[in-house]
C-alpha cells in the first residue's frame, strides 16, 4: 500500500488550536495510507529548532518569519497530500494561503474539520478549495490514496 507524505497545516496559536492539532496528529500516524515519518509538520521543522513556544518573540524576528516562510513552502512542494486541520472557530488567514499555494502547485488537498458542516459560514475561498472535506474522526482511516472530489455543502460568505 503507497503511504503519502502530507502537509499539514494547522493553527498552533491557542489551546484550543493545539487540541485540535494534537487530535489530528494522533489519528493520522495511525493512517496506513499516510507516511507519518516523511510527512511535513510545521512546527517540528521549526527554523534552526527555534521554538516560538518557549520564545515567542520570534514571531517578530524577521530571519525567523522568512525562513518558515520559506520552509513552509518547501513541505507543500514535497507533499503528495496538503492536510487543513481546520478550526472553525478561530479562522488562520495563514490556512488560506497554503491552501491557495497547494492548489497552484497542483496538490491534491483535504480540509478536516470536527463536524462535517461547520455550524459557521466558511469564507468561499476555504469552502471551494479543497478536494475533499472530511472530519476528524475520519482521519484514522480516510484512503489518501483514493481521494475524490466532494462538494462543500455548508454556506459560505
Amino acid at each position: 500500500m503507497r503511504k503519502n507524505k502530507l502537509y499539514l497545516a494547522c493553527s498552533w496559536f491557542t489551546p484550543e488550536q493545539k487540541k485540535l492539532m494534537a487530535e489530528g496528529y494522533a489519528r493520522l500516524a495511525k493512517n496506513p495510507t499516510v507516511d507519518w515519518e516523511g510527512s511535513y509538520r510545521p512546527l517540528d521543522h521549526q527554523y534552526r529548532g527555534w521554538n516560538t513556544d518557549n520564545h515567542p518573540e520570534l514571531l517578530s524576528d524577521r530571519e525567523w518569519e522568512i525562513a518558515t516562510y520559506n520552509n513552509d513552502l518547501l513541505g507543500i512542494r514535497r507533499c503528495d497530500v496538503a492536510v487543513f486541520l481546520f478550526n472553525e472557530s478561530e479562522e488562520d488567514p495563514g490556512q488560506g494561503f497554503e491552501l491557495g499555494y497547494a492548489r497552484a502547485m497542483g496538490k491534491q488537498c483535504v480540509m478536516v474539520t470536527r463536524a462535517r458542516e461547520p455550524a459557521k459560514p466558511l469564507n468561499l475561498m476555504l469552502a471551494i478549495g479543497p478536494d475533499r472535506f472530511i472530519t476528524l474522526d475520519q482521519l484514522e482511516t480516510f484512503d489518501f490514496n483514493n481521494i475524490e472530489f466532494e462538494f462543500y455543502s455548508g454556506k459560505v460568505y
